[in-house]
């Protein structure tokens, strides 16, 4: 073993006291400086944190969810993903973390740091009630949670088109060629109607039609 070679350093403490360090030039200290890194700044803690709790009232809700699970059973209630805050209003019905809850009130909107805001009463199906604001159910929700559809929601759906109906007519517009000076002082002058025919036969004898005279072909079927 060399005994010219120095002992290694055991602890911290050898290393803190070794007289290198005191050979450093005075510039090198600039190393020990943090730079570019952000300070922690303090996180505003809010003046008050929702709690949920027993709901002495409940009783006066327990219908409707009850109403609501046959609805959802029947199919006249859908579960949806939770999509904006606006949706968040009285009367409406989420299931956040498998619990099925109900908006009852929505307080006065605050406005900080450019967002709004708004206490809440959220009554849950197993008893319970919490006063959450508006932004923390709707971050839950987007982490666990559905929104339940109304049942006139499902009512409108039934409406749109789908690929099983068969057309029965044709709405057109038609916009006018005519050359009367009444009719041609009239701007933007449209003609909209429903054909059960083809439009062609429905605008094969416009010449005849007093007034309106002439119709171009349909801008739109």
């Amino acid at each position: 073993m060399d005994e010219t070679a120095e002992a290694l350093p055991a602890t911290i403490d050898d290393v803190l006291n070794d007289d290198f360090l005191d050979n450093l030039n005075p510039a090198a200290e600039e190393m020990f400086k943090i730079k570019n890194i952000p300070l922690t700044k303090d996180v505003e803690s809010p003046d008050y944190v929702a709690q949920r709790k027993s709901c002495k009232d409940f009783h006066l809700f327990e219908e409707q969810f009850q109403i609501c699970q046959r609805e959802i059973k029947a199919e006249k209630r859908r579960l949806l993903p939770f999509a904006n805050e606006q949706q968040i209003e009285v009367g409406h019905f989420f299931i956040l973390h498998g619990i099925l809850l109900l908006v009852t009130e929505v307080g006065e909107r605050v406005e900080k740091n450019g967002k709004w805001n708004a206490r809440l009463r959220c009554i849950f199906e197993n008893g319970t009630e919490s006063d959450m604001l508006l932004r923390s159910l709707a971050s839950e929700l987007y982490k666990d949670g559905r929104r339940v559809t109304l049942p006139d929601e499902e009512t409108l759906n039934t409406m749109l088109v789908t690929d099983d109906d068969k057309a029965t007519g044709y709405i057109y517009v038609l916009r006018s060629l005519s050359q009367h000076p009444d009719i041609k002082a009239i701007p933007n002058l449209y003609k909209i109607g429903l054909a059960r025919r083809s439009i062609e036969t429905r605008i094969q004898n416009h010449v005849r039609q007093p007034c309106l005279a002439i119709w171009s072909y349909p801008l739109t079927k």
